[in-house]
Formats: structure tokens, C-alpha cells, sequence
């Protein structure tokens, strides 16, 4: 019988953070794939979208069982966590700072050297990961010397100006992502859909109190400046209707962002006091705020539809398959794949962006550009859409993109399987004695472990009574 598949997924960003919809679409991606038989093993560092992304690891370092460091750094060991969630092995780098640009050269060196022993001694087929910074290019290329297949995540349309060199394959979400990396920088990359599971997002029937419009993410890129002008003029055209909206924070601060925003004349939104004080007035009575959430499926609960205006190329737009998946309509910008991410137009409304946004994110939409907003959140509010979030659901069903991600990874898992010399002669770094005496070493410790098996097949044997 053959052995299974073996995954080591390497990432600067922590997969545990809840801030990011990247982390938490590839971490499910990676528990779906090791639930199909693949063996997957977890490399990251501690940087995150916002800090507040990693709030449960405390809580999680309570609950779950940390063991030794099985690959000692000699004194690198104190910087990891180590430990196994859901049947994958996890190894994380405490870095000092949540932010890749910070990253010391001494916590580079840490992860390489634990990476370098992942690779000898898991001896994994595939690296599987994101991270477009350099160094991370560096770990890509000493996989793929030692003959390991390796796939890059590509989770965004922040990576124009990079080559997948290093890499044997590229896949995303949506066919938006790959048209747009193909005009934008003649690069191949493969679509496979999105990664939600419902369980974790449906809120249940005792939580369906639905009374918000909900803007999840109140970045400036998100179009925090559109649901803004939306919500003052859907208010302004119902005040009977007293319509609440709600603004679910993530990353960056809402407050500053509101500050950012200004009129189409140039007029600051939000005018700063002149007494010295920090209170700023504001006209958005009708919108409640709330923190960062890990239990998502609480603010679906609360609401009737959800806006994601995006301002910037959108992969796919997580909130948008999450709300439809939920019965909740959706109204959206006209940008990459949110599209798709609500089955092509069935479950909600795709308008343009309002080209003052499009020549300025900070600037709200003039009253003309976002009366079609408007007319839309409208049959969004009267009309049913249940049948349509179904249809969506399906299409953008996970058991879908799993087959498709398996699909398009399994000649490189069985490439890597039959090609990988983690031990070189080939390496990106190292010279082919100093492998040698690593292989030297691994061999002398397998011989060991197979003697001290051996000993207590025999002592179990004797201790066997006499049939």
C-alpha cells in the first residue's frame, strides 16, 4: 500500500488568525485535505492582519497539549509553540513583532533552521503556502531544490510583480484572480473556489434576529466610504423606517478611517474640533459598531444584508459566500471575484463602483452615484432571496473546491512522492558534505529507533504467557 501524501504548509502569517480570511480559508483547506488521508504539518510565524487575530492563542495554549520541540534548534527551541489541533502538528515562531516588515534576521534564521529539519526528517512531498516577501522565496526555492512539488496559495491581487519562480504551481479562489494576474502579468494561476465550512459560520435559529445592513471589515479598501454615504442616504429616504447598520471591525481602526473620508468637493467628513477636545460630532446615529469577532455566525444572526463595496481587486470576498450561506442577500461592487463568491449574481446585487471612488477611496460617492446603492438595498430588503443564496451555496459549496484543489495538486503530490532527496545533493543554501552528514545523522537515528522497536517486540513476546 502506498504511503499517504505528506503537506508541510510554511507561512510567515499565522494561520490561527482570525483577523485574516486568507488564514482562515487555508487553514479549513488543509484540515479538509488531511481529512481526505494527506498528512499535513503546519510551519508559521506569529504576524497577523491585526493583533486582535491572535487573542485566542492564550486561550488555545490553555487547551491544548504542547510537547517538546521533536526538531531542536539548539537554543531556537524557547521561540516555538509546538503542538497538534484537529490531527495537524503545528509548529508556530513567536515573532516580536505582527508585522512581515519587522521581522528580525535572527527570527529568519530560527524559521529556516527548523524549516531545513521539517524537510530532512517529515520528508514532506509538497510545500504548500503564501508569503511574497523574499525570505520566503528563499524557503521555496530550497524545497523545490531538494525535489519537493511546490504550490503557491495566492489569496489576493497584491502579487503583480511576482514570478512564481519558485514555485510549480499557483491556485486562488476565483476566475477573476486568474484573468487578472494573466492580463496584469502574463502569470498562469488555477481557480478552485473558496474554502467555508457552514458549521462554523450558519448562525442557528435561535440567533436569526435579523434587524442590521452590515459592513464586516470597515477598511478604507473595503468601501467603508460607500457604506457610509449608503447609509446616510437609505436613512434620509426612510427615516421612518429607523434602519440600523452595523460595522463589524477587523483590521486598521474605523475611527481614524472615518476621519480619512472627505466630500467630493474636498471637504473633510468629519470636521476635527477646534476646542481641543478629542470628541468629534458625527452624523451616524444609525450605525452601531462592534469589535472583532471569532464567533461570525452571532453577526449573521443580526442581519438582514450585507454590503461589501469593495474598492481594490477582491479574490473572492469571504463575507459575501458566508452571508448567502446564511439566506442573507447580498449588495456588492462590481470588482474580481464577489461575483462569484455569491454564485455568479444569484445571490444579491453587483453594481459599479461610483467613480469618485474610483479616482479617490477616501471619498464618499456625490448623492447621484449612490441613489443606484440605494434602489438596490431596497429589493435587497423587500423582496425574497432566499432561492438565490441557495442556488449560490451550492455552486460555492467547499466539497466542490476541495475535489478541484485535490484535482489540480495530485500529480505534484505523486511528483514530489517519487522526486524529493531531502537530503540533497541539491540545495539552495547548503553544500552537499554538510548534507551528507545531516543524512549521516538521520540514518544513524532511523537505525536506532528500528533497533528499539525491534527490543520491545521481543520483551512484549516474552512477556506473553505460554499458550
Amino acid at each position: 500500500m502506498a504511503a499517504p501524501f505528506k503537506i508541510l504548509w510554511y507561512s510567515l502569517p499565522c494561520l490561527l488568525d482570525t483577523s485574516s480570511g486568507a488564514a482562515i480559508r487555508c487553514k479549513l483547506m488543509l484540515e479538509r485535505l488531511h481529512a481526505l488521508g494527506i498528512e499535513v504539518k503546519i510551519l508559521c510565524g506569529s504576524i497577523t492582519d491585526s493583533p486582535s487575530g491572535l487573542a485566542h492563542l492564550e486561550n488555545l495554549k490553555r487547551n491544548v497539549n504542547f510537547l517538546a520541540l521533536q526538531y531542536p534548534a539548539t537554543d531556537d527551541a524557547h521561540c516555538f509553540l509546538q503542538f497538534t489541533l484537529d490531527g495537524i502538528e503545528y509548529f508556530i515562531h513567536r515573532t516580536a513583532d505582527s508585522s512581515t516588515a519587522n521581522i528580525k534576521a535572527s527570527e529568519q534564521s530560527q524559521i529556516f533552521n527548523i524549516y531545513c529539519q521539517i524537510l530532512e526528517q517529515y520528508q514532506p512531498d509538497m510545500v504548500m503556502g503564501y508569503s511574497g516577501d523574499v525570505f520566503s522565496s528563499m524557503l521555496r526555492r530550497e524545497a523545490h531544490e531538494r525535489g519537493i512539488s511546490v504550490v503557491y496559495a495566492l489569496c489576493n491581487g497584491s502579487h503583480l510583480t511576482f514570478g512564481f519562480k519558485d514555485c510549480d504551481l499557483a491556485f486562488t479562489t476565483s476566475q477573476a484572480t486568474c484573468d487578472y494576474y494573466a492580463e496584469r502579468a502574463g502569470v498562469k494561476v488555477y481557480p478552485v473556489g473558496n474554502f467555508i465550512e457552514p458549521a462554523k459560520v450558519v448562525a442557528s435559529p435561535a440567533q436569526r434576529q435579523p434587524r442590521y445592513i452590515t459592513l464586516i471589515n470597515p477598511d478604507i479598501a473595503k468601501g467603508l466610504s460607500i457604506f457610509v454615504k449608503l447609509a446616510l442616504a437609505y436613512t434620509q429616504r426612510h427615516p421612518e423606517a429607523q434602519q440600523r447598520f452595523l460595522v463589524v471591525k477587523s483590521r486598521g481602526s474605523y475611527e481614524q478611517n472615518l476621519m480619512a473620508l472627505h466630500h467630493a468637493d474636498g471637504t473633510p467628513f468629519l470636521q476635527r474640533p477646534t476646542d481641543g477636545s478629542n470628541r468629534v460630532e458625527t452624523p451616524l446615529g444609525m450605525i452601531d459598531v462592534c469589535e472583532h469577532t471569532d464567533h461570525i455566525e452571532a453577526v449573521y444572526g443580526l442581519t438582514k444584508v450585507v454590503v461589501a463595496p469593495s474598492l481594490w481587486h477582491e479574490s473572492w470576498g469571504r463575507v459575501v459566500t458566508e452571508a448567502n450561506l446564511n439566506g442573507i442577500p447580498v449588495l456588492v461592487t462590481q470588482n474580481g471575484g464577489l461575483l462569484e463568491a455569491m454564485g455568479n449574481g444569484l445571490g444579491g446585487i453587483a453594481l459599479p463602483i461610483p467613480e469618485s471612488c474610483q479616482k479617490d477611496m477616501l471619498c464618499l460617492p456625490t448623492d447621484e452615484e449612490i441613489a443606484p446603492y440605494v434602489d438596490a438595498l431596497e429589493r435587497l430588503l423587500n423582496e425574497d432571496w432566499s432561492e438565490g443564496c441557495a442556488k449560490a451555496s451550492e455552486i460555492n459549496s467547499i466539497d466542490r473546491s476541495v475535489d478541484r484543489l485535490y484535482q489540480l495538486i495530485l500529480p505534484w503530490l505523486q511528483k514530489g512522492q517519487e522526486n524529493k532527496k531531502p537530503f540533497g545533493p541539491g540545495s539552495g543554501y547548503f553544500n552537499e558534505r554538510y548534507l551528507q552528514s545531516h543524512a549521516d545523522v538521520y540514518q544513524q537515528q532511523q537505525e536506532r529507533r528500528l533497533q528499539q522497536q525491534q527490543s520491545q517486540q521481543q520483551q512484549q513476546q516474552q512477556q506473553q504467557p505460554q499458550q
